[in-house]
């Protein structure tokens, strides 16, 4: 699987992406902001977790009006998307710490323009997405528990070998066994 993800990545990133823009001030200034955030291997990682997990969550540093300061690629494991009636994104919800037990200091709120969100492999108006893995996870399951019942089957009919041996020497005398035996 990690084979198969890191290959997507290639195909995805490997590439490399250009800016098209009519102005090249504009131009300069977001291939300086790339270079700066160091966006291709941020991109990598993003793309990454969006294909394992269906989900990648980016952090984007500054103000809402202001040019980005930063990025940061969260872990979609703790991230909670909370949306309106009508399916809307109202903000991103962080949980940092172990779920022992829940706590309300323990949430960091994003409003929409302060992440980034990937979902890959989404169905229908869900908010999350699937990934690459989770609709093969049937498969996956099934190949690892057919090699755990051979390794089984085998530790049992291999630590248990059979000693047939047909006739013997009784006194010196060879005892041939019969036809039917």
């Amino acid at each position: 699987i990690t084979g198969m993800i890191d290959k997507f990545v290639d195909f995805i990133v490997g590439p490399g992406f250009y800016i098209e823009c009519e102005d090249e001030r504009a131009k300069t200034i977001i291939e300086q902001f790339m270079s700066d955030v160091n966006l291709d291997t941020l991109l990598r990682a993003w793309i990454k977790e969006a294909l394992i997990k269906g989900n990648g969550f980016l952090e984007i540093g500054g103000m809402e009006k202001e040019a980005p300061k930063g990025l940061k690629v969260l872990n979609a494991n703790w991230m909670y998307v909370k949306r309106d009636d009508m399916g809307n994104i109202i903000n991103y919800n962080q949980y940092v710490g172990g779920f022992d037990k829940f706590a309300k200091n323990r949430v960091i709120s994003f409003d929409p323009y302060q992440i980034a969100h990937l979902p890959f492999n989404k169905v229908g108006d869900m908010a999350y997405g699937c990934g690459v893995v989770y609709p093969a996870l049937n498969d996956i399951n099934n190949l690892l528990q057919n090699e755990k019942d051979l390794h089984m089957l085998m530790n049992r009919k291999a630590n248990v070998p059979y000693d047939i041996s047909m006739g013997k020497v009784v006194g010196g005398k060879y005892i041939k066994p019969s036809q039917a035996s």
